[in-house]
C-alpha cells in the first residue's frame, strides 16, 4: 500500500522524540494523542511521565503503559502500529489546565485558534459545550445551580489526584473534572468520562428520553449529546481506579 500524502508507517515515529502535547491522525481521520507513560510500582502523586521515558525501556513501543487521551478519558496504549500510517500534526497542539486557567483543548499553533473538531475527539466536547451542558443538567435535576459561585463549573486540581464521585476513576491534577459542588461536598469531582456516563443512562439514544427533551429545551443541542453519549463506548483499559492503578502491571 502506498503512504497517502503526509502520512508514514508508525515504525518511523521516534519514540523518544515524541512530546506530551503532540497529535496524530491514522488513516481513517481519528486523532491519536499520548500524554505521558505510566511506570510499574510508581507511587508519586504524578500518575504518568513523559512519553519519552518509555524509549528507555526494553520494548517500550510494545508495552501497554503509555497514557492516551481519548473522548475524555485516560487509557492504557501501546505506541503507534509499526506497519499502519499516521500523519503527525506539526501545527496542531494540545493544552491542559495550567495555573489559574481553566482551559482545555486543540489549537492550530500558527493561528491560536482552537481546533473544535480535534478537540471533541480527544476530549468529548469543548469546555463552553461541557459547561452548559453540565449547567443544564444540575437545574434539571435539583442540584445546587448558581452562577455567582460559578457552580457547576469545569476545572481542575493544581496540587493532587481525585477520584471521580461517579465511577472512582482517576482524576490526575492538572486534568480537567467537572465540579457540580464544593470540594468539600459529593459530586465536587466528576470526570468527564463518568460525566458522560451519566448521560448515557439518563437518555438513551435507542428511545424517546424525557431527559434529552428537557435538555434540548433548556437549549443543549441534540448533536452534543449524541457525541458525548458515544464517547462511553471505549476503549481498552482504562485508568480507572485509583487504588488499583499501581497494580496495572503486575
Amino acid at each position: 500500500m502506498e503512504a497517502p500524502e503526509g502520512f508514514v508507517k508508525g515504525k518511523i515515529i521516534q519514540l523518544e522524540e515524541w512530546h506530551d502535547w503532540m497529535i496524530a491522525l491514522d488513516i481513517n481521520g481519528h486523532a491519536i494523542c499520548y500524554l505521558g507513560y505510566f511506570e510499574k510500582n510508581n507511587k508519586s502523586d504524578i500518575p504518568y511521565y513523559d512519553v519519552s521515558v518509555a524509549s528507555r525501556i526494553p520494548k517500550g513501543r510494545e508495552t501497554y503503559c503509555l497514557v492516551q487521551l481519548i473522548h475524555g478519558s485516560l487509557r492504557y496504549a501501546r505506541f503507534f502500529d509499526d506497519d499502519s500510517y499516521y500523519k503527525v500534526l506539526d501545527n496542531r497542539s494540545v493544552s491542559l489546565p495550567v495555573a489559574t486557567n481553566n482551559y482545555f483543548g486543540v489549537f492550530d499553533k500558527d493561528t491560536k485558534k482552537e481546533d473544535k473538531e480535534l478537540t471533541r475527539q480527544l476530549f468529548g466536547g469543548t469546555i463552553s459545550e461541557i459547561g452548559s451542558c453540565a449547567v443544564s443538567i444540575a437545574k434539571l435535576f435539583g442540584r445546587y445551580y448558581g452562577e455567582l459561585f460559578a457552580l457547576p463549573r469545569v476545572t481542575f486540581s493544581k496540587t493532587r489526584e481525585n477520584s471521580c464521585d461517579l465511577t472512582g476513576c482517576l482524576i490526575p491534577r492538572n486534568f480537567p473534572y467537572i465540579a457540580f459542588d464544593q470540594s468539600e461536598y459529593d459530586w465536587s469531582h466528576v470526570s468527564l468520562f463518568g460525566f458522560y456516563r451519566l448521560l448515557n443512562l439518563l437518555c438513551p439514544t435507542s428511545r424517546v428520553s424525557p431527559i434529552m427533551h428537557a435538555l434540548e429545551e433548556d437549549g443543549i443541542d441534540e448533536s452534543f449529546l449524541a457525541r458525548f453519549i458515544e464517547c462511553v463506548f471505549d476503549y481498552g483499559r482504562l485508568i480507572q481506579y485509583a487504588d488499583t492503578l499501581y497494580k496495572n502491571e503486575d
